[in-house]
């Protein structure tokens, strides 16, 4: 299991934008950048799509966020606004405590996301 399938990055990439970010295609873009810093091999993908790097596997990803109630788009506006939710605030902090404790790996996944 890589770290992308153990950390959940796409996840994590909002928690660490205080829970909102401004658009899909600055969320594409903020996860391509947090695999082109990554050394290792990612399970993220990307294909060049005319406003830049495009992660198939987000849309999917966020379908199961927003019917597990974490994060929810509005799309009355575009950009479409991506929020964390309270539980999926309430969600992150408990993984997070969790995966600190018993992952070694996962501090460092938590570094590269902030710095991203």
């Amino acid at each position: 299991m890589t770290d992308d399938e153990a950390h959940h990055p796409r996840l994590l990439l909002l928690d660490e934008a205080d829970g909102e970010i401004e658009g899909r295609a600055k969320y594409h873009k903020l996860l391509y950048n947090y695999v082109d810093e990554e050394a290792e091999d990612s399970e993220l993908s990307f294909v060049r799509e005319e406003r830049g790097p495009y992660d198939p596997g987000l849309s999917q990803a966020m379908q199961r966020y927003i019917d597990l109630g974490h994060v929810e788009v509005d799309e009355e506006d575009e950009p479409h606004e991506i929020r964390q939710t309270e539980k999926g605030e309430r969600y992150m902090s408990g993984y997070e405590r969790t995966k600190m404790r018993l992952d070694e790996t996962f501090r460092q996944t938590k570094k590269r996301i902030a710095e991203t």
